[in-house]
């Protein structure tokens, strides 16, 4: 972490107060939905799986999700997505995180057809399975996770598939209709602790209420189809998750097609702009979806830090102090200068 002299500290407010700062100009290839705007979902697209021949709801759920959006194949017809039964860990114990599961499927699950798997294991037999190695079922994937809960529903507006951890209680999660039936419940009285798998476009308003749909791998009442209220989601959810596959996550930095090398200031929207933000995206201060042209509250952030990390190359009287008046929203002469001698 770098610490600046004269106070000058780091924006440590949390992403859901920083976000309402940014302008929706600054962040490209975005499609805005009005999350709860869908039809109710009744049937589901993606292959269904019963847990009982994965033995392992995380796996199931972030396969899921990648089978949604179509970065891998479903399995052959009558088995699972994992071919095997493996070693269940149950959420949230310690060593049982979300890493640990996949770091497990990126070793590999075995795809050999004389392990021992049998319909209608009963789950305490399948618990006592060993863990076993083979050649990767997926072939690589990537996942990060989301710590604002309220921005999920937005994410699935626009087409996204969320793999979220939940508990409840066992007649909470048998209802085509998730609500909390029982307040209070903690996380160690919950009998289900589980992940599923939201689906893209999902998301419904119906009779007042604000619904997710899931798509499960156990058939808690009979269902792998249930819809799940807002209130639920955000008191009994623990962990959230975006899965995307190899090569398909987040685009790498875009050339620096010039160095920015002519004035601009906050609020303009040109080459001079897009230029200087290639910059700020090279040295590692501002992700490369917002190369956008625009010059709004994301640049001038990584902007003021280019600033500070370079304050001793200005010639102000108090240079931080000065620096940080503007607030990252002039681009002049003085950073012009120090930008040629950074060539």
């Amino acid at each position: 972490m770098s610490i600046f002299p004269d106070g000058a500290l780091p924006d440590t407010r949390p992403a859901s107060a920083r976000d309402k700062d940014y302008d929706a100009k600054e962040i490209a290839g975005v499609h805005h939905t009005t999350p709860f705007g869908h039809k109710k979902i009744t049937r589901l697209t993606a292959t269904v799986y019963s847990q009982e021949f994965t033995s392992s709801c995380v796996p199931h759920a972030f396969y899921t999700q990648l089978e949604y959006e179509k970065l891998v194949k479903p399995a052959p017809k009558g088995m699972s997505q994992l071919l095997t039964y493996r070693k269940r860990a149950n959420f949230p114990n310690p060593g049982t995180a979300a890493v640990d599961a996949y770091n497990r499927i990126r070793e590999g699950q075995s795809e050999n057809n004389s392990a021992p798997v049998k319909k209608n294991h009963r789950e305490a037999e399948a618990n006592s399975l060993p863990y076993l190695k083979g050649s990767p079922l997926i072939s690589d994937f990537e996942y990060f996770t989301i710590n604002n809960y309220a921005s999920v529903p937005s994410e699935v507006s626009r087409g996204k598939a969320i793999t979220i951890f939940i508990y409840a209680t066992e007649a909470e999660w048998s209802q085509e209709y998730v609500k909390i039936q029982t307040p209070n419940l903690s996380i160690n009285d919950a009998y289900v602790r589980h992940a599923v798998c939201l689906v893209p476009q999902g998301d419904f308003k119906e009779n007042a209420t604000l619904w997710l749909t899931v798509h499960d791998s156990a058939a808690f009442g009979g269902r792998f189809l249930r819809y799940m209220d807002m209130d639920f989601f955000m008191k009994r959810g623990y962990f959230a998750a975006k899965v995307y596959g190899k090569n398909q996550g987040p685009t790498p930095p875009p050339p620096v097609t010039a160095l920015p090398l002519v004035a601009c200031e906050f609020k303009e929207q040109n080459r001079n702009v897009l230029n200087l933000q290639g910059y700020l995206i090279q040295k590692g201060l501002l992700e490369s979806q917002y190369q956008t042209g625009y010059y709004g509250n994301l640049t001038a952030k990584a902007l003021l830090e280019w600033q500070l990390l370079n304050y001793k190359q200005f010639n102000y009287v108090r240079p931080v102090r000065e620096i940080l008046s503007m607030d990252g929203k002039f681009f002049g002469p003085q950073s012009i200068n120090v930008v040629t001698k950074d060539v």
